[in-house]
């Protein structure tokens, strides 16, 4: 969804209007009415993908524009997102931000929500992550789980060796 469509004051209109299309698109195929079932319009979406931004120490979640695709447009809040993605997104960068080797060549932070408000977190990285990552992983993961409810530690996992792309 481009961030220009991120319009939750205009929401009824939209909604409107992307019926309308519809409609029209499924005319010569639907002799009956299409029922409509409304999203709220914030906090409905169960995913999120941002590209991580690096400037110096700092780093931010970014977006690029359909028509400006090199300029990365920083997210601060995505109000379409669930409730534990928006409570977990600025945490999650303030603990990246005051930890280099989690920060370091962190590409991508991918949110992925339960209806219960249960979160897995995915950061992409564009390096092998060795044995001192994981413990800042750990460490990490624990420190979150303490900050918010409904995020559970998963159970550690036995490393796939030569598996980590480089």
């Amino acid at each position: 969804m481009p961030l220009s469509a991120i319009q939750p004051e205009r929401y009824e209109q939209l909604l409107r209007e992307k019926v309308t299309a519809v409609k029209k698109l499924l005319s010569p195929y639907a002799s009956r009415n299409i029922e409509v079932y409304p999203s709220p319009p914030t906090e409905f979406r169960m995913r999120a993908e941002f590209r991580i931004w690096h400037e110096g120490d700092n780093l931010d979640y970014v977006m690029f524009a359909r028509d400006d695709p090199r300029t990365p447009v920083p997210v601060d809040d995505f109000v379409i997102a669930h409730e534990s993605i928006r409570t977990m997104m600025p945490r999650l960068r303030e603990r990246l931000r005051e930890t280099p080797e989690l920060r370091r060549k962190l590409f991508q932070a991918e949110f992925l929500s339960t209806l219960a408000g249960e979160l897995l977190v995915t950061l992409v990285y564009h390096r092998r992550l060795g044995d001192e990552w994981t413990r800042q992983a750990r460490s990490l993961r624990e420190a979150l789980h303490s900050d918010l409810s409904g995020i559970v530690p998963d159970r550690p996992q036995p490393r796939a060796e030569g598996r980590a792309r480089q």
